[in-house]
């Protein structure tokens, strides 16, 4: 029986907890729980050839749904007995552990056709289009002719503490505060209400990460392609987007904290931003703050904030330029088709590299592509003071 070092599989387990986005994702995370605990080296060997992919990238995996996975695993699915038949109704894949608790949120979910009331508005939840770690986004219909399509984040708030509370009434009071110059998803209600937290949004068509999947190969082998080619004004136009995004946020005096692919939508032709639920202010230009979240995603996380996740009681100070590590990893993406690890690292492994100064990313020159390459260098600059602000990528863009 194969047993992996305990810290390195809660780390990462952790990891994949707080990056998990839907159904699909959780089976992924309870595979590789069995992998490195309950599973022989042999099988998990299989397990792996099986899903087409390695246990470092299930945080990639976020299209994946439950029907995928049963089918890449073949007869090798039911050997895996935490797994729901096909007749279970339950959207959460059981726990084998207390580190799974709750990976999924359940308590906020609806049956379509359901009628809420908002704030005296009616509205019709008609299905789920996404998931995070303690909502569910629906698509819903209302009355009001001005906006009668819109989609309605759900969290259920029963479990909450007034903290995590606190956290939700953030996210809509700097969405509504601050003029992003439509940079940045509107929001145009929200209710604490009888145990559920209601945000209601615009409505986008999909997130940067699906958008790019669609346009390339299939989900699951886009980050492991060694033939990725993304057009170049397809890129340069992403980029652009992304850069005035989080130039609006930080002019408005706000750290997105968590700048990741899926954190941008598609909204009529137009690239937002979306989720500020870690977000924060900060006053002046340069002034930095004490994180208090380290729920952010280990693949884009700057080394001044892997800091913070491996030692939760040190107080990292970050700024701006923390969000700028994490928009140059997505423009690395958008380049290379892959994220700048070694495919086979942990996400333990990966912030041992963020902490390590003499570590830095590849930069695979492609001289075609001068701007976005420079670009790129300066965003991914370790040194926090020497590191591009979002004004001088604007320039660059502009040259």
């Amino acid at each position: 029986m194969k047993q992996a070092d305990p810290d390195d599989v809660s780390f990462d387990l952790m990891c994949l907890k707080n990056s998990c986005d839907n159904d699909g994702f959780t089976y992924l995370s309870v595979a590789f729980y069995y992998i490195h605990l309950h599973i022989d080296e042999d099988f998990g060997k299989v397990l792996l050839e099986k899903l087409s992919i390695s246990h470092s990238e299930f945080i990639s995996c976020h299209n994946w749904n439950f029907d995928q996975f049963k089918y890449a695993l073949g007869s090798y699915f039911y050997e895996l007995p935490s797994f729901p038949s096909d007749d279970d109704q339950e959207n959460d894949a059981p726990s084998p552990d207390a580190t799974l608790t709750n990976s999924v949120c359940v308590d906020a979910s609806f049956e379509p056709g359901t009628e809420v009331l908002i704030n005296d508005q009616k509205y019709t939840l008609l299905e789920s289009i996404g998931r995070g770690q303690r909502s569910i986004v629906y698509l819903a219909k209302s009355d009001n002719k001005d906006r009668p399509d819109v989609c309605i984040k759900t969290t259920s708030t029963v479990s909450l503490s007034p903290a995590e509370i606190d956290q939700l009434v953030n996210e809509v009071t700097l969405l509504k505060q601050s003029d992003y110059k439509d940079r940045v998803v509107k929001i145009f209600d929200w209710e604490n209400g009888q145990g559920t937290f209601y945000v209601v949004m615009e409505l986008g068509e999909k997130d940067l990460l699906h958008y790019i999947y669609q346009m390339h190969l299939s989900n699951r082998h886009f980050l492991k392609s060694e033939q990725y080619h993304l057009p170049k004004h397809v890129i340069i136009y992403i980029w652009g987007e992304m850069v005035y995004c989080l130039a609006a946020l930080h002019m408005n005096g706000v750290l997105h904290l968590d700048i990741k692919l899926d954190n941008f939508i598609l909204v009529g032709g137009m690239i937002k931003l979306v989720d500020l639920g870690t977000s924060q202010r900060f006053l002046g230009d340069e002034s930095r703050v004490f994180s208090e979240h380290n729920l952010a995603t280990v693949s884009y996380m700057a080394p001044e904030r892997a800091k913070s996740l491996m030692n939760p009681q040190c107080q990292v100070k970050i700024g701006k330029r923390t969000d700028i590590w994490s928009l140059g990893i997505c423009l690395y993406i958008l380049l290379y088709g892959r994220l700048p690890f070694d495919k086979n690292l942990s996400d333990s492994d990966k912030t041992k590299l963020l902490l390590n100064d003499s570590w830095q990313p590849a930069f695979p020159e492609r001289p075609q592509d001068h701007v976005l390459f420079h670009s790129l260098k300066r965003c991914l600059t370790r040194d926090y003071e020497k590191r591009a602000r979002a004004e001088e990528l604007i320039s660059i863009l502009n040259q």
